[in-house]
């Protein structure tokens, strides 16, 4: 019976921990303060350390998401498509549309501003659960809220700003396992993201994936030392999820 119990429990851990590595980096690179502008700069310091396989800015913020008179609280997760399926296992977790690989990546996370400055329509990745809370499926229209949105901000300054929103297609829909994730998370092109707080060309951090996921600890202490300590802090995936494990 012991044996079996030890069995049960270490399966359950090792797929525990597999799928919060699926939605999750090895190390996260944060700065103190909000003007984290030189962020390639830092990528590139990053990918210098031997063990680093790949690294990728992302933006995190809380917000609004909406389809018709359906209406939840998300957390708004901007990131490069180029750069993010190597990082996080993103595409393999992506259930609709099928057969999604890194390479889609950019097809389905597009900007609502291209490269050459013309519009186009933007799109997101939301997780199956909200999806079913939104009633949204693939190809659906859904707003995007600021948190300001619904607060009267007249009275804040003469030159106050309406709320900010923007109108987006679910691109795609994916299923991580853990209700948290699914219910509200959604990717969309980091440059949409930055957008909504007027801060300019900034990140919340850098993360990153590692060759060996149980050196992330050592790994991250070598990554804040060839970016030279302060105002830059490394965390590991298993002091980030330290909650979820205990």
């Amino acid at each position: 019976i012991l044996i079996w119990v030890l069995s049960v429990t270490s399966g359950f851990q090792d797929e525990f921990r597999r799928k919060v590595l699926g939605v999750n980096a090895h190390v996260l690179v944060l700065k103190y303060g909000i003007d984290f502008s030189e962020y390639p700069d830092v990528i590139r310091k990053c990918e210098k350390v031997p063990e680093v396989l790949a690294a990728a800015p992302f933006v995190f913020n809380e917000m609004m998401l909406a389809r018709g008179n359906r209406l939840s609280g998300v957390l708004v997760k901007g990131v490069d498509p180029l750069k993010v399926g190597k990082v996080l296992d993103l595409p393999q977790h992506i259930v609709e549309p099928k057969g999604v690989g890194t390479k889609d990546l950019p097809r389905l996370l597009r900007a609502s501003i291209d490269a050459k400055g013309a519009d186009q329509d933007p799109g997101l990745i939301i997780g199956r659960e909200l999806a079913r809370k939104l009633g949204a499926k693939v190809g659906d229209p859904v707003r995007l809220i600021s948190p300001l949105s619904g607060l009267d901000t007249a009275g804040w300054s003469a030159k106050s700003e309406l709320p900010r929103s923007r109108d987006f297609r679910v691109a795609g829909i994916f299923f991580s396992g853990f209700d948290e994730y699914d219910k509200r998370l959604v990717y969309l092109h980091m440059r949409d993201a930055q957008s909504f707080f007027d801060q300019g060309d900034v990140v919340t951090g850098v993360e990153m994936k590692i060759k060996e996921v149980f050196r992330a600890r050592p790994v991250a202490k070598q990554i804040a030392r060839a970016l030279g300590g302060a105002p830059y802090r490394t965390v590991d995936w298993s002091e980030l999820n330290h909650n979820l494990f205990t």
